[in-house]
């Protein structure tokens, strides 16, 4: 399956979808001064907003618009797009590129009005381990995009992972889930552990 850039483009800068995305961002993060549109240099370093904090803080955000919902069809599909190649075969894709600026990653389904964020940095560490894993168990599920440009045409390529496998394997890396019992020892009496 196969998508035009342009297209993607079109979405992420429609009014009505800024306007959606810059009230979830201020309704679900606390302090939010204003929210800022990149400059297409830090675009192509990972940024498509800048959310400045009343503390002074700017975060970066990338945006990935959806134009159609899989959740909410017959069968559901619920997936994430993670980019393996920005140009196939010779330059890694943003999933896993740990030089990108980026702090979290918002998908905004735009015919659901759904969203999904994620820290950038924790999907990167998962993507870099889990990618050869997941494009073997999702192989139906590579998609490319064609990019036209004055130097000529180059395709990128995603994988679509299931959300709940994404979250999952988030989790279980930076949840601090015990993953072995530790030694018990045993003590003459219990002694309350001081406050870290």
């Amino acid at each position: 399956m196969s998508f035009q850039f342009d297209e993607q483009m079109a979405m992420a800068d429609d009014p009505a979808v800024k306007e959606a995305i810059s009230a979830y961002i201020r309704q679900y993060f606390p302090g939010v001064a204003s929210i800022e549109r990149a400059s297409p240099a830090e675009d192509k370093l990972g940024t498509d907003y800048w959310v400045v904090l009343e503390s002074g803080k700017k975060l970066s955000f990338d945006i990935k618009v959806r134009k159609t919902d899989y959740a909410y069809r017959d069968p559901p599909q619920d997936d994430l797009a993670l980019e393996r190649w920005s140009v196939v075969g010779k330059k890694i894709g943003w999933t896993q590129d740990q030089n990108k600026q980026t702090d979290f990653i918002l998908w905004y389904w735009k015919d659901s009005g759904r969203f999904c964020i994620l820290s950038f940095l924790k999907l990167c560490s998962v993507f870099k381990e889990r990618m050869t894993e997941w494009i073997i168990e999702y192989m139906d599920e590579i998609h490319t995009q064609t990019t036209f440009t004055d130097h000529g045409i180059y395709q990128s390529e995603c994988v679509l992972v299931p959300r709940e496998i994404v979250m999952q394997a988030i989790h279980a890396k930076f949840a601090g889930e015990p993953t072995i019992k530790p030694v018990q020892v045993e003590q003459a009496e219990s002694v309350p552990e001081p406050c870290p």
